[in-house]
């Protein structure tokens, strides 16, 4: 998922791990993708990050809906725009 993860989420070594969290479904004007979003957690502190609504719509995913199991490429929108 073309989601950046933030460079840090503790003030622990880098030894950060980065995992698959949540499988989703990715709707693009090319198609429709199963991916995951992902986790990334320190090991030493525990401390977690995992992708919230806020950085879905700034890389410009709309949720299809409030748990976020389906989303939406800004593409997608503009596409059905143009067409008007």
């Amino acid at each position: 998922m073309p989601v950046p993860t933030p460079r840090s989420i503790c003030e622990c070594s880098d030894d950060v791990t980065v995992t698959p969290w949540k499988h989703i479904s990715v709707v693009t004007i090319n198609g429709r993708y199963n991916v995951c979003l992902p986790r990334k957690s320190c090991p030493s502190c525990s401390a977690e990050w995992t992708p919230k609504v806020k950085d879905l719509l700034l890389y410009r995913y709309w949720p299809a809906s409030t748990n976020c199991q389906t989303l939406y490429k800004y593409d997608l929108f503009t596409s059905f725009e143009h067409m008007k």
